[in-house]
Formats: structure tokens, sequence, C-alpha cells
């Protein structure tokens, strides 16, 4: 019987992303496949679970990545099923890096919320929450 890996969890933008804080699945598929491919993976396929065959058929989802990758990914985890991250958390971890920076850079907590769509409070919460994550 295939085996679960994965959890839904979350995933946008190379520059502030602590991976360490992700759910082990996106920190394999990172080592596996690169930043860069793991990310579209997270992105295109985040929240879906499906069956990883030995050789993807065209209407697989890992058809939507780089061939490369995709049979890179088959040949670890061939006969799993695998439930692969939603985007959100990586998503949110990159916002609050750019709030805490912004307000690093001078922007007043009302100028964070209105560009970020955000409350003052939770602006603020966010900026009490801890300091920039590094990647």
């Amino acid at each position: 019987m295939p085996q679960q890996h994965g959890a839904t969890s979350s995933f946008c933008s190379a520059s502030s992303t602590n991976w360490e804080a992700l759910p082990r699945l996106c920190r394999d598929l990172r080592d596996l496949v690169g930043e860069h491919s793991a990310r579209h993976v997270l992105n295109a396929l985040g929240g879906q679970v499906f069956y990883i065959p030995r050789i993807p058929p065209p209407d697989h989802p890992l058809a939507a990545i780089r061939p490369e990758a995709a049979q890179r990914i088959c040949n670890a985890f061939h006969g799993e099923r695998l439930a692969i991250p939603q985007a959100r958390w990586l998503q949110r971890q990159e916002r609050d890096n750019a709030i805490r920076l912004a307000r690093k850079s001078g922007q007043s907590v009302s100028r964070l919320a209105c560009v970020f769509g955000l409350s003052r409070r939770r602006i603020q919460q966010i900026l009490a929450s801890g300091q920039e994550t590094e990647q």
C-alpha cells in the first residue's frame, strides 16, 4: 500500500525564506530539485495529494514542472502518495519579513497596514513576533 508523505502546510520569493521552519517535505523537495523548482512545485501543486509513479505520464500533476525535476521526484518518491504542502506558510513568512524590513526603513505602521492590506493591530503583532528570518 502506498505511503502518505508530508502534511498539508505551505509556500514565494527566494530572498527571505527560512526553509527550516517549513514542513520536511518542502525541505526534501528543495534538496532534491533545487529551490526554484521546489517553489514551483509548491506553488503549482500545493494542497494536492497524488500518487507518484516511477515515470510520470503526460497527464500527471508533475507534468506542470520541468521534466528533469519531475523525474527526480519520481525517482525519490515512486510508489508513495505525496501531500504537497500549500504555499501559505512560506508566503506569510516572506510577507512578515517584508513588513519588518519596511518598518526598519522608516515606514509607519499605518502605511504598512495600508500597503499590505492588514490592520494596524496585525502589523504590530507581526513586528512584535520576532526578528527577520534568514534563509
